[in-house]
């Protein structure tokens, strides 16, 4: 081994052709070692010694040839492949998607994505005691930014005043390079130091960066590959509309994701009860996520601007947040434990949904609700509908506990009262009405008739009822809700022709107003009623769209 050792040393220093030459004027002078000789020349000559040199030849000299890596975002890229292999159906898509989920090849990614970012632990020269007994691990992680995409990361101050990464959203810049992590204290940025300045100095001055940016971090967590995410996205309908550019309290604006009522949200990350992350379910290639806010917070929101509009009594114990930024900070009050009349109000704000396929066989109900007046009279669009096509559509039969030629005419059926009491205790019917101890109703039964009749059913609902009908999963019902038009429509098209006064118009309006924000969320489709063609036109379209696209549904219909 000391022979073997000392050849290497004078390679190094002098060159194996050197060493050779020199062995060969040496060999007359050493007869007496000639063993020695021929085992250090077989040492030299032999296969895997070559191999040896190669390698050292190429680390030495290695420098002009270095070889840049394809990627430095393999963990990123294996997370995204798999998102798209878990909607794709064959035997390889669901190959692929198990080798690259398997824990072997994702520490594989993960440490080629270290080498490839040069992420090695820094030394630290002249450490005192101090330091030494620091578990923190320094080290410089580079981020290439060469457009204007937003880095991805919000920060705060620590308990110590340092500013640290409080979280990371899922598919931006920086969680597709992996370097960062929640937790990370950042030092300096691009040689800038951070510590002394507040929060939104920290965010403005990384925000105006680009190229390679190159940031000092100390962790405290310990160097292995982060746990894989779950590619089972959960799916929300929005019903609410949210504008992050007026959110007051959202940590970074730049971060929030706006959307429109009705808007299909993949929800990513639900970590924070306040900040959710998510991304559109539009298909788009754009799959980095924004904040949203959790349903918990939304809804103290919600409560706050009822309180505004001086709907609920104020007069509650709060329920307190606050948001600090910049020295101040801001409160909201909520107590949802004592304010009845909000939760009454069934306002749901995130829906869990599915997409189901289309059944013919079976079409889905069509639910009209809106303001009751003449103007706006639903039942008669009912009506068009059955006269022009009674093969496709009709309505269900009522139940009635008092014999009148009306009733009688129409083929209703008459029960008795106490048989009546009976469906409604055992929650039959999905609607039902006394007038001064004269009953009607519509039961489930006569609905699942005409589903499984093949028929589309329609009907009509007052709001109240709506919580009935949309918890039944075995109907499946399709709600529509006619709003009415502005004020300026109704006085220059309706007001001319139709019967209808100046006070009948504004309170048409506030009555719609009033259902939209009690039962907004029970709504699958809107409609303005400028007029009554239209609206029938509208629902054709809607009852063929039903029978040929997929749909989404809320995930408890399913589930169940």
């Amino acid at each position: 081994m000391t022979v073997l050792i000392e050849i290497l040393i004078l390679i190094h220093c002098i060159g194996i052709k050197q060493l050779m030459k020199a062995l060969d004027k040496a060999a007359p002078l050493m007869k007496d070692r000639e063993e020695d000789l021929s085992f250090v020349k077989q040492i030299v000559h032999g296969k895997d010694f070559q191999s040896l040199m190669h390698i050292h030849n190429e680390v030495k000299h290695g420098g002009t040839k270095t070889e840049e890596p394809v990627t430095k975002n393999s963990v990123a890229m294996s997370h995204i492949v798999c998102y798209h292999c878990e909607n794709i159906s064959g035997r390889d898509a669901s190959e692929l998607f198990d080798l690259l989920s398997s824990p072997l090849v994702h520490a594989l990614l993960f440490t080629h994505d270290k080498v490839a970012n040069k992420e090695y632990p820094a030394v630290l020269m002249n450490a005192d005691q101090e330091n030494v007994k620091d578990r923190r691990q320094f080290r410089h992680v580079r981020i290439e930014r060469n457009t204007a995409e937003p880095l991805g990361a919000t920060i705060k101050l620590n308990k110590d005043g340092f500013v640290e990464v409080s979280r990371i959203l899922h598919r931006s810049l920086a969680d597709r390079s992996g370097t960062l992590h929640p937790g990370d204290v950042i030092h300096t940025i691009n040689g800038w130091t951070a510590r002394g300045s507040d929060i939104d100095t920290v965010a403005d001055h990384m925000q105006d960066l680009t190229g390679v940016i190159e940031i000092l971090i100390s962790t405290t967590h310990s160097e292995k590959p982060p746990a894989r995410r779950n590619t089972n996205l959960v799916r929300y309908k929005t019903h609410f509309d949210y504008d992050p550019s007026k959110d007051q309290y959202l940590p970074c604006r730049e971060a929030g994701l706006a959307f429109t009522r009705g808007t299909i949200l993949n929800v990513l990350n639900q970590d924070d009860p306040n900040w959710w992350q998510a991304v559109h379910d539009s298909g788009s290639q754009d799959l980095r996520a924004g904040l949203i806010p959790g349903a918990s917070l939304q809804e103290k929101l919600e409560y706050a601007k009822l309180c505004k509009q001086n709907q609920f009594n104020k007069q509650r114990k709060p329920w307190t947040i606050r948001r600090k930024r910049a020295g101040h900070h801001k409160e909201l009050k909520y107590n949802p434990q004592t304010n009845e009349e909000y939760s009454c109000v069934d306002n749901l704000l995130y829906e869990e949904v599915v997409k189901i396929a289309p059944q013919k066989n079976r079409p889905r109900p069509i639910v009209l609700v809106g303001p009751e007046h003449e103007v706006m009279d639903l039942n008669a669009l009912i009506e068009q509908l059955i006269t022009e096509d009674d093969r496709r559509f009709t309505r269900p039969s009522r139940y009635y506990t008092t014999r009148t030629p009306e009733v009688l005419a129409r083929k209703h059926q008459i029960i008795s009262q106490g048989e009546m009491e009976q469906h409604i205790k055992d929650n039959e019917l999905v609607e039902y009405e006394d007038d001064n101890g004269s009953y009607s109703a519509t039961s489930v039964k006569q609905i699942k008739v005409i589903i499984e009749a093949g028929k589309t059913c329609l009907l009509t609902l007052k709001p109240q009822f709506l919580k009935v009908i949309k918890g039944n999963a075995e109907l499946k019902p399709f709600v529509i809700y006619f709003r009415t038009p502005d004020i300026v429509h109704m006085r220059n098209t309706w007001k001319p022709h139709l019967k209808i006064t100046e006070q009948e118009m504004r309170k048409l309006i506030q009555e719609g107003r009033d259902i939209e924000i009690k039962y907004s969320s029970f709504f699958d489709d809107l409609i303005v009623f400028t007029d009554r063609n239209a609206a029938y036109q509208h629902l054709l379209t809607t009852s063929k769209r039903l029978m040929e696209e997929y749909q989404w549904v809320p995930a408890s219909w399913v589930k169940r």
